[in-house]
């Protein structure tokens, strides 16, 4: 009984801290479809209880949809996919055929400037630009983002693993603080560190690909951006 009353508890702290939440995750690539995995771990992980908007669903049109429900409160949004300077992106129109297109998921003119988003996008690009834009038209918001082009090493699991822990527990401090902050941002570049520093030591140091996994993580932690 006990047991049942703190997980209720905690349940209605975290609708209390965050009213309004969605977890987006695209999948049209292998880049993709692996975060979508990350993503799907996560919201295990997290117990989320918001929306999702995960792989077909993640369509403009539904994003627009949800979008257009006027929030209540503080509004998290946490994103895994590509992004740009301009926007979050998802699969490729049909009329593109290039299997490098993108189209557009969703642009700052999207979000209601009357109110407050909290944003963590894993993903490349969505710093600078993107997140200056969000903070500038809705004042009071915050946005955790990556400058450039991020690095990321996939088909090896314990490598994979590495990656998606970091950005897992920033969220997870996000949805246990009821806050988006450069705190957030302190446990997402620590724990990198950490997983840097457990690929430069013995024994997963002497395994081959090691150097390309280190310089991979040791980048994302310097791309990574709070943006207020």
């Amino acid at each position: 009984m006990r047991a049942l009353v703190e997980f209720w508890g905690r349940l209605w702290r975290r609708d209390t801290r965050w009213p309004r939440a969605v977890a987006i995750a695209p999948a049209y690539d292998p880049l993709t479809s692996a975060w979508l995995a990350w993503m799907k771990v996560g919201l295990r992980e997290w117990r989320w209880n918001g929306d999702t908007l995960l792989g077909k669903d993640a369509s403009r049109s539904r994003w627009l949809e949800w979008a257009a429900v006027a929030p209540s409160g503080a509004t998290l949004m946490v994103f895994f996919g590509h992004g740009s300077d301009v926007a979050l992106l998802t699969a490729p129109l049909a009329s593109q055929s290039s299997p490098a297109s993108h189209s557009e998921l969703c642009l700052v003119r999207d979000f209601s400037a009357r109110a407050q988003y909290a944003v963590v996008a894993y993903c490349c690009q969505a710093g600078r630009t993107f997140a200056g834009r969000l903070v500038a038209r809705c004042p009071g918001s915050r946005v955790i983002a990556f400058d450039e082009r991020i690095p990321v090493v996939l088909g090896i699991p314990a490598a994979e693993d590495s990656f998606r822990r970091p950005i897992s527990r920033a969220v997870a401090a996000a949805l246990e603080s009821g806050d988006v902050s450069r705190d957030t941002l302190d446990v997402l570049t620590s724990d990198l560190e950490r997983e840097l520093q457990s690929w430069e030591s013995p024994p997963m140091a002497a395994e081959p690909w090691a150097p390309m996994i280190t310089a991979s993580l040791r980048a994302q932690r310097n791309l990574a951006r709070f943006y207020s």
